[in-house]
């Protein structure tokens, strides 16, 4: 993305070039609200690929994928992403699942040598459009004692900084309040190479210093520990909008954004429009808890995995696979003819209209928008599985709508 672009919430741009710039990369940033959770661990790998749809075990370093979380029964928890740092998992969802989420996927780790960590207080997401990998912010500033020792001795990181810090209360006997004592830290806080790290930094301050690193609390900086260092900010390569894009999971007070990532916020009109056109389904809007993934999860392959093993709900999921159907399924449509006297709120009165064939109930709307690429109205809506891109379906708002299959717009898994 080269310059910066302002968003047409903002200003009279014309949203089909607004559109064209987003698809391209060349403008747009989203920052959501999400839940998120870290899981590190010796087992996290192994503990997430029995909890979820997809296969944790293909993802590579510095890369998401797109999963499912469903109950015993099949019937879907969550809808997830997963991405993968060099030490763990993090995993976000919408901000509504943040409480139920959490305990399914705990609910099981019992056993495994694997943790689970709460980190939505802690650190926003901002996504990115495009294929180059945006460079990432600075982190909130560190204390004065390490700026001072990075300009003298070989710079620490940002995580080893705060790893420091913990180390550091520990060694003086103040408790840093992370869920362990000052004798015995819980393994999730800071790894053995983060502690080694953190006490050859102290042995190396203290000698340039002249401070105990083993003295009184007195000698400590008095704003005491930081926060837990779980190696973040990271850059994700994440096509979260079917687009080519990454995601930035940064600390609250971390510097602005510079160069391709400055691009102006993309409009929340916006980014319905994109997943609309690549037909991705929104919990809470067109899916919920009363869905199996194959009816809402398009195209399957972007979050099922048939081949990886046993999940929690994986038995109801597979045999539905090898029936060969479900009752209905979510599917692109456009609007080929308005009934007369449609007006502009034509977006809002689709919204949970139902569709009928004939005389038949098949199905209803879960949400409409203006598309550029469309040339006018396109939805998402349930069909019934019996009728396909032939049928002539009919809102109850007078609407004709066709099924857009595959969906309008190829997608980035």
């Amino acid at each position: 993305m080269t310059g910066v672009h302002p968003s047409p919430r903002s200003t009279s741009m014309d949203l089909t070039h607004y559109h064209q710039l987003v698809r391209e990369g060349r403008a747009g940033t989203v920052r959501s609200p999400r839940a998120l959770w870290r899981l590190g661990g010796p087992d996290r790998v192994r503990y997430l690929n029995g909890q979820v749809t997809n296969d944790v075990a293909r993802l590579a370093v510095g890369t998401a994928i797109y999963a499912a979380v469903t109950s015993a029964k099949g019937r879907m928890v969550g809808d997830i992403f997963i991405g993968a740092a060099a030490d763990a998992l993090y995993v976000d969802a919408d901000i509504s699942l943040r409480d139920s989420l959490s305990a399914r996927l705990e609910r099981y780790l019992i056993a495994d040598d694997a943790v689970w960590e709460d980190l939505t207080d802690s650190w926003t997401l901002t996504h990115v459009f495009g294929a180059d990998a945006p460079p990432l912010p600075e982190p909130p500033g560190p204390r004065e004692a390490d700026r001072a020792e990075a300009a003298s001795h070989e710079p620490l990181t940002w995580a080893d900084a705060q790893a420091r810090d913990i180390m550091v209360a520990k060694m003086s006997d103040r408790s840093p309040d992370l869920g362990g004592t000052p004798e015995r830290l819980p393994s999730a806080i800071v790894d053995d190479k983060a502690m080694a790290a953190a006490r050859a930094a102290d042995e190396a301050a203290a000698a340039a210093q002249e401070w105990d690193p083993n003295g009184p609390a007195d000698d400590l900086d008095s704003a005491g520990p930081g926060p837990v260092a779980a190696n973040l900010p990271v850059a994700i390569r994440n096509p979260r909008y079917g687009l080519a894009g990454w995601d930035l999971w940064v600390p609250p007070g971390s510097g602005p954004l510079t160069g391709s990532a400055a691009a102006a916020q993309v409009a929340d009109e916006m980014i319905e429009l994109i997943r609309t056109e690549h037909g991705l389904a929104r919990w809470g809007v067109d899916m919920d808890d009363s869905n199996l993934p194959p009816e809402a999860l398009m195209p399957e392959e972007r979050a099922i995995s048939y081949t990886k093993g046993c999940y929690v709900g994986q038995e109801i999921i597979a045999r539905l696979k090898s029936v060969g159907q479900v009752n209905k399924r979510l599917c692109v449509l456009k609007v080929t003819a308005s009934p007369a006297g449609a007006g502009t709120d034509d977006v809002a009165a689709l919204r949970g209209a139902a569709l009928a064939v004939g005389d038949r109930d098949v199905g209803r709307i879960t949400g409409a928008v203006h598309s550029p690429a469309a040339g006018g109205l396109l939805c998402l809506g349930y069909v019934n599985r019996h009728f396909g891109a032939e049928a002539t379906l009919t809102a109850s708002t007078g609407h004709t709508l066709a099924i857009v299959s595959p969906p309008l717009t190829p997608l980035l898994i």
